[in-house]
């Protein structure tokens, strides 16, 4: 028996490009606020570019591409930025992404001791966008040609945001961005070994393991390996 299918009313299969569930990963992996991705660009900072494996190079790529689709100007005080490089998939190149990790420890050794850091200067646009919308606003932004720019440009702007939450632990010396006005460390784990070590320095108590009631020592004597009782005779 021969049955005639219509195909116009079999359903499609919709088509996803894989480069957008990357980037979807992404974004799940650094967060949708303004502070995930300083924190974000805090970890960047603080990367060993030489022990990045391939796998780690594509997903930083890809958490590039999600920078680029991050709604700036929209979320928070972050001033708008329309990065104009190749497609929507483009991504700096690794020469770029290394002169990058350079000028953020710069931007960050600047901070911690309390310098002045200085960004060349960018051509600022003032724009009603989008001007067909009833919501229309005007966005103060900056559209880059070229990722460097982009890059300086965008932390430029966000270090101007959130310079006083910029911490380094004292614990571990890790740099990280503070959640309160009175967080020193990165962690509660450094937090709890910090407030440790300074009970134990006070009360004298260098070797770590508290002083106290001395361990019962076990006679060996009529026991033998693998014997749970001594044979009487």
């Amino acid at each position: 028996m021969i049955t005639a299918i219509d195909i116009a009313q079999q359903p499609k299969e919709k088509f996803i490009d894989p480069r957008e569930v990357e980037t979807d990963k992404a974004f799940q992996r650094i967060g949708n606020l303004p502070e995930d991705w300083m924190r974000w660009m805090l970890r960047i900072a603080q990367y060993d570019l030489n022990k990045l494996s391939e796998g780690d190079w594509s997903n930083l790529s890809y958490e590039f591409i999600a920078l680029r689709w991050f709604p700036h100007g929209r979320k928070g005080n972050i001033p708008r930025i329309v990065i104009m490089v190749g497609g929507i998939f483009s991504t700096p190149t690794r020469t770029q992404v290394i002169k990058f990790h350079k000028d953020l420890n710069l931007v960050l050794d600047c901070i911690l001791k309390k310098k002045i850091i200085l960004f060349e200067p960018k051509l600022i646009r003032i724009e009603f966008d989008p001007p067909e919308n009833k919501r229309a606003q005007w966005h103060i932004g900056f559209r880059a040609d070229k990722w460097e720019d982009a890059l300086e440009y965008v932390a430029a702007q966000w270090f101007s945001i959130y310079i006083d939450k910029i911490k380094q632990c004292p614990r571990c010396n890790k740099i990280h961005l503070a959640d309160r006005k009175n967080q020193e460390y990165c962690s509660r784990r450094c937090q709890t070994q910090a407030a440790t070590q300074t009970y134990r320095e006070r009360k004298g108590l260098i070797s770590g393991r508290p002083r106290g009631r001395p361990r019962k020592e076990v006679s060996l004597k009529g026991k033998k390996k693998g014997v749970k009782h001594a044979k009487r005779k």
